[in-house]
């Protein structure tokens, strides 16, 4: 049996059925056998029961079906027929041999052979080869079932590597390529082919997820481990009601200093572990269950992507209070990519490329203008991103073909820039390439860098002279603590805000940030917990009142003004002016 490809995601919710003589065969979930008319097909349906494939008509009934057990494919049987088939539907390969109807298969532990009892009496057997995996200019091909040939196509240059037993699983990244035997983890160097790091293995591995430091292994006897690429365990990140078989590239993200699970008994809530202590850090709740996670790669903070039981994609930060933000809807399959920290998806029929999916936590209104769509109507509503590296998006559309497609190479190289802090050449190149996209990243990523000069210029090139004239009004804070604080409240973080002023000791400052936002309790709490500008508070709100045209109607500052009584204005003046003055003193000796 050959296979064209291999790595393709695994998605336990999905099963396949066939009827011979009223016997349904399923995966993981019950589901309405098909029609008796239905004999010359095969379907795959999802756990909802919707129909996700259906075979052309076959010239025999379909008389058994089987799941390999990491759920990446199955093997379907009829009259001198053994197909190979995707967990999609679509078929590797098939064999015909004279052995009468297939009536009965089974599958290995490692998923990698399978045995057919025939009508005839004869017992098959094959072997998974000619399996791939690729990253950048690598690929790795299993020639035999004990051997894998490595090529590199910008040289082609190649490398033969021989294993003792027969190769059950794969997994390559630009620096390291990991292959797991039966008995063996043998983990290679991409840059060195002659001495790999070798391990004994006790149980069947059913996946490894790989990152720039450290991998993760799934296997039937120690279930989730995190080795480093010396083959040392780092850890065993466990959690209760945590199922080894349940862990898959859907329900499992990995990066360099995080792991996100989804709980299998409450698919609602994803648990993410430091992968180096295998302590839990936090837990994020979605409203309904979660299908799908996905972890951003790249160095600074950590972004967490997740796609809900209604295909609804969300993003959040893992680490502080999770922030839930919709990004898109009926989206298939998602991948960060691996040099930088755009997002992609195929979702309604586009291919979509989030290129700085931070700019919802910086200005949110900016989304639209820094994502990027390409039709993608030809490759089916099962479709999965094999791989997303640099400028190019690796497809494998429904019905097993491979597609890329290309995105612009400019926002990775400004998201270069701007991380080192050189604004300069970052401004040089969106006056380069004149693209309204550009100068949102780039005013995005100088709201998340500080750089108040660079931000207003992006602004003034597209045209939000609001946000323009709010960066000229931060520049002129006479404070560190005040400029950061107004970032933060463009931001829409009103509460790190007022934290921060009050810490650096602008109680007053923090107390007019709640006036101008009219959470005039807020204001009040503040005001009287720190026993200062009460008063303040309250001429404030008198004055706001005058101006509308109504009265009192919050019963705290009606007992307050009950108790102060009429306010003297020039004293109020008299101490916001000493704050001014303060302010200003403070700024100008920090600037010195």
């Amino acid at each position: 049996m050959r296979r064209a490809q291999f790595g393709a995601q695994f998605f336990g919710a999905q099963f396949v059925g066939a009827q011979f003589f009223g016997r349904a065969i399923r995966r993981r979930a019950q589901f309405v056998v098909p029609t008796r008319a239905s004999l010359l097909r095969y379907r795959v349906w999802d756990a909802f029961g919707r129909p996700l494939y259906s075979s052309a008509q076959i010239e025999y009934s379909v008389t058994s079906v089987a799941w390999a057990p990491n759920g990446r494919y199955f093997a379907a049987g009829s009259f001198n027929m053994l197909r190979l088939c995707d967990k999609t539907g679509w078929s590797y390969a098939r064999e015909a041999r004279s052995c009468g109807s297939l009536f009965d298969l089974a599958w290995t532990a490692d998923s990698t052979q399978v045995a057919a009892a025939s009508a005839s009496g004869a017992v098959l057997f094959g072997q998974l080869v000619e399996r791939e995996v690729c990253c950048g200019p690598l690929e790795v091909r299993q020639e035999e079932p004990a051997s894998l040939r490595v090529l590199n196509v910008l040289d082609d240059s190649c490398e033969d590597l021989t294993f003792r037993d027969r190769v059950t699983e794969m997994s390559i990244s630009r620096t390291h390529l990991v292959v797991l035997t039966a008995t063996q983890c043998v983990i290679y160097s991409t840059t060195n082919w002659n001495t790999p790091h070798i391990i004994e293995l006790r149980g069947t591995v059913s996946l490894i997820v790989q990152s720039r430091d450290h991998f993760a292994m799934v296997d039937t006897v120690n279930g989730l481990q995190v080795l480093n690429f010396d083959g040392r365990v780092l850890s065993q990140p466990r959690f209760q009601g945590m199922r080894a078989d349940f862990l898959s590239p859907l329900t499992l993200g990995y990066a360099s200093d995080a792991v996100a699970l989804i709980d299998p008994a409450d698919a609602k809530s994803v648990r993410l572990f430091d992968p180096i202590t295998a302590k839990q850090t936090a837990t994020i709740t979605h409203a309904i269950e979660v299908e799908a996670v996905a972890l951003s790669q790249t160095k600074g903070l950590r972004r967490l992507a997740l796609i809900d039981k209604n295909r609804d994609l969300y993003l959040t930060p893992t680490a502080g209070a999770s922030e839930l933000y919709k990004l898109h809807v009926m989206v298939d399959t998602i991948r960060w990519n691996d040099d930088n920290g755009s997002l992609c998806a195929v979702a309604d029929g586009h291919l979509v490329v989030w290129h700085y999916p931070e700019v919802v936590y910086m200005d949110r209104e900016l989304l639209p203008a820094t994502t990027s769509k390409q039709d993608a109507s030809a490759v089916g509503k099962t479709a999965e991103l094999v791989e997303f590296g640099g400028t190019r998006a690796t497809v494998r559309r429904s019905d097993g073909a491979v597609v890329t497609y290309a995105t612009s190479p400019y926002p990775a190289m400004l998201e270069g820039f701007c991380s080192k802090g050189e604004w300069e050449p970052a401004l040089r190149l969106c006056r380069y390439v004149k693209q309204d996209t550009m100068w949102a990243c780039l005013a995005a990523m100088a709201v998340a860098g500080k750089e108040l000069h660079t931000a207003e210029v992006a602004y003034a090139a597209i045209s939000q002279v609001d946000k323009l004239l709010y960066m000229c009004h931060i520049k002129e804070m006479p404070t560190v603590e005040a400029r950061e604080a107004e970032l933060l409240l463009f931001r829409r973080r009103q509460a790190e805000a007022v934290q921060l002023l009050i810490n650096g000791g602008w109680v007053y400052r923090a107390i007019k940030m709640c006036i101008r936002l009219f959470q005039w309790e807020k204001a009040y709490e503040i005001a009287r917990k720190h026993a200062t500008h009460v008063d303040t508070v309250l001429y404030y709100r008198q004055k706001h009142l005058a101006q509308i045209g109504k009265p009192e109607s919050i019963d705290t500052l009606i007992e307050l003004a009950n108790q102060l009584g009429a306010i003297d204005e020039e004293a109020v003046r008299a101490k916001i002016e000493a704050e001014k003055t303060r302010e200003k003193e403070r700024g100008g000796a920090g600037r010195q």
